[in-house]
């Protein structure tokens, strides 16, 4: 059963973040959107996109910017 309250973390490459969960942590897919993951215990991954709401909000170049604390 999923959490109903979880934290979501963004990442630039879904597929790369993925690897690290399943296999550096040992964390289980729950479901599996494509560009969304969320794990058995409620965390979930999403691939955020220049079109997404938080970067067209807060500007792209913070996506890449990594003197900036996320």
């Amino acid at each position: 059963m999923l959490n109903p309250v979880s934290a979501a973390l963004f990442v630039a490459d879904i597929e790369k973040s993925l690897h690290f969960y399943e296999s550096v942590l040992g964390m289980k897919v729950s479901l599996n959107f494509g560009k969304n993951i969320i794990f058995e215990n409620g965390f979930a991954i999403w691939e955020i996109r220049e079109s997404h709401i938080i970067p067209s909000t807060l500007g792209t170049e913070k996506l890449s910017d990594r003197s900036v604390n996320r």
